[in-house]
C-alpha cells in the first residue's frame, strides 16, 4: 500500500506543501485615502439626568441599535443589540423618550415589535412588552409626557388603534378598540396624525366608524378615552390637528365655517359645549411648530387673501385675531414656521424677498417683531432649522458663509453667531438631531473626516467636539458575495473609475472582468450556473457562456435574468415573470411557463434550486390564487407544476429554503406568520410541521444523516432546533436550548462532516455557536466566545471541507472578526485580529475558491476589500469535484469519489471509480494542481500535467478503487493533489478511445 508521503517524496513534490500563511489583503481595489466614512448617523439623543445619554446609531456590523455615552470617547459603547448582525433593531426615526426616570423606546427583533426600557446600563435595559408596531414614527404619530407614552399601533385583530404605556408591562397595551373589530380608528398615513399630551391628557383625531376623524381625548384608560366633539357632522372629517396648550384647554386647527376645505382656529376646554371655532377665516398653519402659545396669546402662520401666509396673533376671540405684520410685503407669503418660545419672546423662521428665509423674533406686537439677523447675507437663505432652547440660549442649524453649521443667538444681531465651524471652509457639517441634555447640546454632525457622528457643545468653539467615531468605516471596494467556478471567483466590487462592476480572481491576483455599465456607473449583480466545464452567466441584460477560466464567451440571448439553477444538462432561469430553460445555445433557449400578472421569485431567499434533473422555484399564479408556493419543473410546460402550497403572494414575508437529501427534498416555507416543513420526492408531498412564526432565519435548515435539522417552534418552548427524518412522527423538538424562555432563536444552520453548526441563544451565554449530531445528548455549546450574556453573534457560517466552519464572531477585546471552529472548544479560535484591538474588521461574504478562503473585511487601513488565506492554515481536509465527466459507451459517465477523509493517519483513504465500462482497464492520473486542458468533444483533463498514473481494472459493475494511505506526518498538512480517472472505452468521447471522470481535488488535513 502506497502512502501519500512516499508518493510526494518519490516525485519530489514535498515542496508543494504550503506554509501556514496567515490571511492577507488580496487587492486594494479602491486605494483612495481612508479619510471618509458615512458615519453612524446618530438619532434621538435622550438624557437620563445622571450624565448618561442614550441614542440610536448604525454601523455595518450591528445595524441601527441602542448606544450609550457619558460624553467621552471611551465611555461611548453599544448598549444592546435587538436584531442580530447587520439588521436594524431600531428604525432610524424611532424616538427615545424620558419616562419616569428611564428611557423608553421602540425596537424590533425577529419576533416583531418591542417596547423597551432602560436606565442606561445593560442590566437595566429590558423588554417592557411585545407591542403592535407603530404605523408611523414621525412626531405626531406618537406623543408622550413624563408619565405616559401614546402611539398608533396596528395589528390584524384591532386595526390601527391607540396604544399606551406607563413604562411597565402591566401598564402597556391597547387603550380602546375605538373602531370595533379590525376596522381602524386612524388613517393609514402617518402624515395625517397629530397627537399631543397636554396637562396629562392626549388630544388627537380618530374615527369610531360612524363619524369621520373627529376631536378625541384620552387619559390612557378605556374609560377615559372618548370623542370630545364632532367638528364636521356626519361622515365628513373634522380632522383637528396642531394641538397647543391655551388657557384652560387647547387651541387647534379644524374645519373652516367660511371656506370649505380650509382650516381655521378652534378652541376646546374638553367638553362638547366648550369646543368652538374662534375665527372662521383660513389658517395657513399645517405642520407641527407652526402655532405657539406666548404670554396668553396664540402666534401662528395665518392666511390672508390680500397678504398670503403671514404672522397672526389671537387672544381666543374673533375680534382679537388679526395679522401682526406683513413680513414679506404684498401678496407674497413669508410662511412663518418653527415657532419656539425663549425668555418671553417667540423665535421663528420666515421669508422675505430682501434676505430669504432667516431668523425672526416677536413679542406678539408689530413694534416687537423684527428679523434677528441675515445669517447668509443677501437674498440667499440661511434657512435656520431645528430651533432649540438649551442652557439658557437659542440654538439652531443654518447656512452661512461657512456652510451649514451650528449657531446660537441671544436674540440680537451681534449675539447671533456660529458656534463652531466643524467642517472648515464653505463645506457643511450639517448638524441635525439637536437635543438638550442638561446644560449642553448634543447633535449629529459630519466633520468631513468621520461622517455623521455624535457631537456635544457647551456653546463655545473649544467646547464643541466629537464624542466618538462609532462607525469607523473607510473607503473600500466593498466586495460582494463571490461566485465560484472552481477555477475563478467573480465578485462585484466598487472602484472610483469603473463604479461597481464584476472582478475576477484566481486567488492570487484580481482584475476587472467586465465594465458592464460604462464608466463609473454600477452594474447589477451577476448570476451563473455551471454546465460541466462551461458556465452560463447572466450579467446586465445579457446571458452568455464562457469557460471556467473566464476566457472566450458566446452570447446566448439578450435578457435580464433574475435567477438561475442547473436542470440536468441545461440551465433554468427566470427572466421577467417567466421561467426559461437553455442548453447554452440561442436555439436551445425556450420559454417554459409565464407567470405574467402574478408573482415569480427566482432569487434572494427564494432562490431557484436544482433537484436531480428538475428545478425548484417559488411562484404564484396571482394574489388570490391557490396555486401559490414551491413549484417544480423538468423544463417542459407539462412537467411544471405546484409542489408545495404557500401564501407566497405576500412577497415581503414569503421565504423558502430547500435541502436535497438524496431523492427527497425538504422545503421549509415561511409565509403569512407560519413556518411549514414539507418533504417531497417530486411527486408526493407530505406536510411534516406547521408552526407559528414571525421570524425569518438567515439559514433555517440543514441536512443531517437521515434527515434535517430546522428552526421549529411551539407554544411551550418557543423557537428551537427541531429534527425530522422525513415522517410526521419522526418530526419533533430536538433540544430546548433556552428552557422556559421565548426560545433560543437558532440560525445559520450549516452542515459539515455529519454535524450541524448553529448560532443560538440559550438564555445564559447570549448568542453563541452550538453543534449537534442530531441527538439531544449530542447537542452542545461549542465555546462561550463572548463571556456571560454578551453575545458573540455567530453569522455567515461557511463549511470548510470536512473539518469545520469559518464565520464572523464578536469578542470584546478583538471586535467582530473571522473565526474557525472544528466543533470543539479548543479548536474554536480567532483566525486573526485583522483590525487590531476592539475595532472590528466585520468580515463577510466568506467563500471557498479551491484551496483558498476568500472574504471581505475592513482592516482599518484599506477600507472594505477582498482578503485571502490558504485553507491549509486551518488544517482542514478538503475533497472537491472539478468539472464534468466525459462520456463512454452507452452514455456512461464515469464518476470519481473519495473513500473517507484525507486526514493524517487515514490508512483507509482512497480514490474510487464507478459507473465505468465493466471490465475496462483504467488509470488514475495524479497531478500536483488543477489544470484545464480542453480536448475534442468538450472533454477536459483536470489532472492536465500528471506526475504519475496508477493502474486498475474495473469489475463487472464498473467499479474500481485505489487505496492511498496517509502517514501521520504533520508535514503533509496542506499538500494538494488532483486526481482523474481515464477508462479505456472504444466508444468513449475522448479521442474515440477513452472515457474520463471529472477531476477530484484533495488536500490533506489534520
Amino acid at each position: 500500500m502506497r502512502t501519500l508521503l512516499s508518493i510526494a517524496l518519490a516525485l519530489g513534490i514535498a515542496g508543494l506543501i504550503p506554509p501556514a500563511a496567515a490571511q492577507a489583503l488580496l487587492a486594494d481595489l479602491d486605494p483612495r485615502p481612508a479619510d471618509r466614512t458615512p458615519g453612524s448617523e446618530p438619532r434621538s439623543f435622550a438624557g437620563l439626568g445622571n450624565g448618561i445619554v442614550l441614542f440610536s446609531a448604525s454601523d455595518t456590523e450591528h445595524g441601527r441599535e441602542l448606544w450609550r455615552s457619558d460624553g467621552s470617547t471611551n465611555g461611548t459603547e453599544l448598549l444592546v443589540e435587538f436584531a442580530p448582525g447587520a439588521l436594524d433593531g431600531i428604525p432610524a426615526g424611532s424616538p427615545l423618550l424620558p419616562l419616569a426616570g428611564r428611557i423608553l423606546g421602540f425596537a424590533a427583533d425577529a419576533e416583531g415589535g418591542i417596547l423597551w426600557s432602560s436606565d442606561g446600563s445593560r442590566a437595566g435595559t429590558s423588554i417592557v412588552a411585545r407591542i403592535a408596531w407603530p404605523i408611523g414614527l414621525a412626531q405626531g404619530s406618537w406623543a408622550a409626557d413624563a408619565q405616559r407614552l401614546f402611539w398608533v399601533g396596528y395589528d390584524q385583530v384591532h386595526g390601527a388603534e391607540l396604544w399606551s404605556s406607563d413604562g411597565t408591562s402591566a401598564g402597556t397595551g391597547l387603550v380602546l378598540d375605538f373602531a370595533p373589530g379590525n376596522a381602524s380608528a386612524f388613517p393609514s398615513g402617518a402624515a395625517n396624525f397629530s397627537m399631543r399630551v397636554i396637562a396629562g391628557s392626549l388630544w388627537y383625531a380618530a374615527s369610531d366608524g360612524n363619524t369621520g376623524y373627529e376631536l378625541c381625548r384620552s387619559d390612557g384608560t378605556a374609560a377615559g378615552t372618548r370623542r370630545v366633539a364632532e367638528l364636521a357632522p356626519g361622515p365628513a372629517d373634522g380632522n383637528p390637528r396642531l394641538f397647543v396648550p391655551f388657557r384652560n384647554g387647547v387651541a387647534f386647527l379644524g374645519p373652516s365655517s367660511l371656506e370649505p376645505g380650509a382650516r381655521s382656529l378652534w378652541f376646546s376646554d374638553g367638553s362638547a359645549s366648550g369646543t368652538r371655532e374662534v375665527a372662521g377665516w383660513s389658517v395657513g398653519s399645517f405642520f407641527e411648530g407652526e402655532m405657539l402659545e406666548l404670554n396668553g396669546r396664540l402666534l401662528y402662520s395665518g392666511f390672508s387673501h390680500g397678504y398670503g401666509m403671514e404672522l397672526f396673533v389671537s387672544d381666543g376671540t374673533a375680534a382679537g385675531t388679526h395679522m401682526i405684520l406683513d413680513l414679506n410685503p404684498g401678496i407674497a407669503a413669508s410662511s412663518p414656521s418653527q415657532f419656539i418660545a425663549h425668555a418671553g419672546i417667540a423665535y421663528f423662521t420666515a421669508y422675505d424677498a430682501h434676505a430669504g428665509r432667516e431668523l425672526w423674533r416677536s413679542d406678539g406686537t408689530a413694534p416687537g417683531t423684527w428679523r434677528v439677523a441675515d445669517l447668509l447675507p443677501g437674498t440667499s437663505s440661511g434657512s435656520p432649522h431645528e430651533l432649540l432652547v438649551a442652557g439658557g440660549a437659542l440654538w439652531f442649524a443654518a447656512g452661512g458663509n461657512v456652510g451649514i453649521e451650528l449657531w446660537t443667538s441671544d436674540g440680537s444681531a451681534t449675539g447671533t453667531r456660529v458656534v463652531a465651524d466643524l467642517r472648515s471652509g464653505a463645506a457643511s457639517s450639517s448638524p441635525s438631531q439637536l437635543r438638550r441634555i442638561g446644560q449642553e447640546l448634543w447633535f449629529a454632525a459630519d466633520d468631513g473626516v468621520h461622517g455623521s457622528e455624535p457631537h456635544r457643545s457647551d456653546g463655545s468653539a473649544a467646547g464643541t467636539r466629537l464624542v466618538a467615531d462609532l462607525a469607523q468605516n473607510r473607503f473600500g471596494s466593498d466586495p460582494g458575495p463571490a461566485l465560484i467556478t472552481g477555477m475563478r471567483a467573480v465578485f462585484h466590487a466598487t472602484t472610483p473609475t469603473t463604479g461597481r462592476e464584476p472582478h475576477g480572481t484566481d486567488g492570487a491576483t484580481v482584475a476587472l472582468w467586465r465594465d458592464v455599465a460604462a464608466g463609473s456607473a454600477w452594474s447589477t449583480d451577476a448570476l451563473f450556473e455551471l454546465r460541466g466545464d462551461e458556465a452560463l452567466w447572466a450579467l446586465g441584460s445579457r446571458i452568455f457562456t464562457t469557460d471556467l477560466q473566464l476566457g472566450q464567451e458566446r452570447t446566448v440571448v439578450t435578457a435580464t435574468a433574475t435567477g438561475m439553477a442547473r436542470l440536468g444538462g441545461r440551465v433554468a432561469y427566470g427572466a421577467g415573470l417567466a421561467l426559461w430553460v437553455s442548453d447554452g445555445t440561442p436555439t436551445g433557449t425556450t420559454l417554459v411557463r409565464s407567470f405574467a400578472g402574478s408573482a415569480f421569485y427566482p432569487r434572494g431567499p427564494h432562490a431557484m434550486r436544482s433537484f436531480g434533473d428538475r428545478v425548484l422555484f417559488l411562484a404564484s399564479e396571482g394574489a388570490l390564487s391557490p396555486n401559490s408556493g414551491l413549484w417544480i419543473s423538468d423544463g417542459t410546460p407539462a412537467g411544471t407544476r405546484l409542489l408545495v402550497t404557500a401564501a407566497v403572494h405576500l412577497a415581503g414575508s414569503a421565504r423558502v429554503e430547500c435541502v436535497i437529501d438524496g431523492s427527497r427534498v425538504f422545503a421549509l416555507v415561511t409565509s403569512n406568520g407560519s413556518r411549514q416543513l414539507h418533504v417531497s420526492d417530486g411527486v408526493t408531498t407530505t406536510l411534516l410541521a406547521n408552526h407559528a412564526s414571525t421570524r425569518n432565519p438567515e439559514r433555517g435548515i440543514a441536512a443531517l444523516p437521515g434527515g434535517v435539522l430546522f428552526a421549529g417552534s411551539d407554544a411551550t418552548h418557543g423557537e428551537e432546533p427541531w429534527f425530522s427524518d422525513g415522517s410526521p412522527t419522526g418530526t419533533s423538538l430536538l433540544v430546548d436550548l433556552a428552557p422556559g424562555g421565548p426560545g433560543s432563536a437558532p440560525d445559520w444552520f450549516t452542515a459539515v462532516g455529519g454535524l450541524v453548526y448553529v448560532a443560538a441563544d440559550d438564555g445564559t451565554h447570549g448568542a453563541e455557536l452550538f453543534v449537534t449530531d442530531g441527538s439531544a445528548g449530542g447537542t452542545r455549546l461549542v465555546r462561550d466566545v463572548a463571556l456571560g450574556r454578551t453575545a458573540s453573534s455567530p453569522a455567515e457560517l461557511l463549511a470548510v471541507g470536512d473539518g469545520g466552519i469559518v464565520c464572523r464572531m464578536f469578542e470584546p477585546s478583538s471586535g467582530a472578526e473571522a473565526w474557525f471552529s472544528d466543533g470543539s472548544s479548543a479548536g474554536t479560535r480567532l483566525i486573526r485580529d485583522l483590525a487590531p484591538g476592539a475595532r472590528s474588521s466585520r468580515p463577510g461574504s466568506f467563500a471557498r475558491l479551491g484551496t483558498r478562503l476568500l472574504w471581505s473585511a475592513d482592516d482599518g487601513e484599506h477600507g472594505r476589500e477582498p482578503f485571502v488565506m490558504p485553507i491549509a492554515a486551518l488544517g482542514v481536509p478538503l475533497v472537491e469535484t472539478l468539472g464534468a465527466p466525459c462520456a463512454g459507451s452507452a452514455g456512461r459517465l464515469p464518476l470519481i469519489a473519495a473513500l473517507g477523509s484525507p486526514r493524517l493517519g487515514a490508512n483507509a483513504f482512497g480514490i474510487r471509480l464507478s459507473a465505468a465500462r465493466p471490465g475496462a482497464p483504467a488509470a488514475l492520473l495524479v497531478a500536483s494542481s488543477a489544470g484545464q486542458l480542453t480536448l475534442p468533444a468538450s472533454c477536459t483533463l483536470r489532472a492536465a500535467q500528471p506526475l504519475l498514473a496508477l493502474s486498475a481494472i474495473c469489475d463487472g459493475a464498473g467499479l474500481a478503487a485505489l487505496p492511498i494511505a496517509i502517514a501521520a506526518d504533520p508535514a503533509l498538512v496542506g499538500i494538494e493533489l488532483v486526481a482523474q480517472w481515464l477508462v479505456a472505452d472504444p466508444s468513449g468521447a475522448l479521442l474515440g478511445a477513452l472515457a474520463a471522470s471529472a477531476g477530484l481535488r484533495v488536500q490533506v488535513g489534520r
